[in-house]
């Protein structure tokens, strides 16, 4: 499975592939070092990695926002929720991984961590899923454990 180009998406123009492009928008910045290092990026997640970024995931979520686990246990797309929510957090350790190897920014993958829950948030309201019933940390929840997650990648932490 190549993650790296399912959470990235690829890109077929030539200006977004030229190492000369400048980035129009800061988080294109995260994009453009993402299609430019995806081998490195492929490699870097190692099993132990991946472990790594799910337990912190789980721990945080069991722990701090179980009614929303508990939620999503019966909803009928658990697994397209689940699918959502890997996606996010290997996002957030990637973007965390690239800002230890120098290719975007700390700042800029720390505040990623918030844009990436908040996303992940919009699109379990599009699948019908009604979180803001739910713990009204669930947000906060949610953002401070993606931003453990690129902390953690910044760190090395394995």
């Amino acid at each position: 499975m190549n993650w790296v180009k399912r959470i990235f998406g690829g890109s077929s123009s030539s200006q977004e592939n030229s190492t000369t492009a400048r980035p129009s928008r800061p988080l294109d910045s995260i994009s453009r070092a993402a299609e430019i290092h995806r081998a490195e990026l492929q490699q870097a997640l190692t099993p132990e990695a991946r472990q790594k970024a799910f337990s912190l995931w789980r721990r945080s979520i069991d722990a701090q926002a179980h009614d929303y686990a508990d939620l999503i246990l019966r909803h009928p797309q658990r697994d397209r929720i689940v699918q959502l929510e890997v996606d996010s957090f290997m996002r957030a350790y990637l973007n965390g991984y690239m800002a230890a190897q120098g290719w975007i920014d700390e700042q800029l993958a720390l505040q990623s961590a918030f844009m990436l829950g908040r996303r992940l948030r919009d699109e379990l309201r599009r699948l019908g899923l009604r979180i803001d019933s739910l713990s009204a940390n669930l947000g906060t929840a949610i953002d401070q454990t993606l931003v453990a997650i690129v902390k953690s990648a910044l760190s090395g932490e394995q």
